[in-house]
């Protein structure tokens, strides 16, 4: 399979090179601007998307802009796998939020991309979303959310639920984050480059995280936690065992 290395080092330069651009630009008198912004890079055990194993050791980057209250929002997120048995990942996704008697709404379009994608591998998918969250305590958030992969014909539902908890390291603020989710995926062709009848699946997935982020200055955070994911009832020949992983990564916030 063609292998298309994007080193971890250009990756890591173009984003921060990005975020002390941006970070230089914002004069203080516009800290309070209708856009704050991030960049993420990230070493991950595995990589699953809703259950199923996309790769196993990766570098991720990510990078995304967040309105300060009703907005649209948009960004990035790339997965490089350390093996050549998987292809590198690039999503691209945008929306609108609102938020309405305490309820914040969402929705938005994902593509999803693999540079690496040969023969009758699918190179290309996407997906509208729709969701909702509230904060029903202080740090405590309930979500769901709707998706429909116009390509794969992939409906999906999830929920998921998240709670956060502020405390400090030596002099440095920090925050101990523990999430789950449950979700059910129904393909009518999931397989949309494979010659002949579409290919049909179900299967169900949940999964978990814990973590901690420690952030050292405005712009500079670090952030380590373990992840568990597993999915029930996926087409015969995929790995559908169960998947706990670590990751450790760096984050600058502008």
């Amino acid at each position: 399979m063609k292998i298309t290395r994007i080193t971890g080092s250009l990756v890591m330069g173009a984003l921060a090179s990005l975020a002390l651009g941006a970070q230089q630009e914002i004069q203080p008198e516009q800290t309070a601007a209708r856009w704050t912004g991030s960049a993420e890079i990230r070493y991950a055990g595995k990589h699953l998307f809703r259950g199923v194993q996309q790769s196993r050791q990766s570098l991720q980057a990510a990078v995304g802009y967040e309105p300060v209250g009703n907005g649209f929002y948009a960004g990035g997120w790339f997965n490089q796998p350390f093996h050549d048995d998987y292809n590198n990942e690039l999503d691209l996704f945008g929306g609108y939020r609102h938020r309405l008697y305490g309820i914040q709404f969402d929705g938005g379009l994902v593509a999803y991309l693999y540079p690496e994608a040969e023969n009758e591998e699918t190179g290309y998918s996407y997906e509208l979303t729709l969701g909702a969250s509230r904060e029903v305590l202080p740090g405590w958030t309930v979500s769901g959310r709707a998706y429909y992969d116009m390509r794969l014909e992939t409906r999906t539902f999830e929920v998921a639920t998240g709670y956060s908890l502020p405390f400090k390291l030596d002099r440095y603020l920090a925050t101990a984050d523990f999430s789950a989710h449950l979700g059910n995926s129904h393909s009518d062709n999931f397989l949309p480059d494979l010659p002949g009848p579409n290919v049909k699946d179900e299967w169900t997935y949940h999964g978990a995280a814990a973590s901690v982020t420690v952030r050292f200055s405005k712009l500079l955070s670090a952030t380590g936690g373990l992840q568990y994911g597993r999915a029930h009832g996926q087409m015969a020949g995929r790995d559908a065992t169960n998947k706990l992983w670590g990751f450790v990564g760096a984050g600058l916030h502008w």
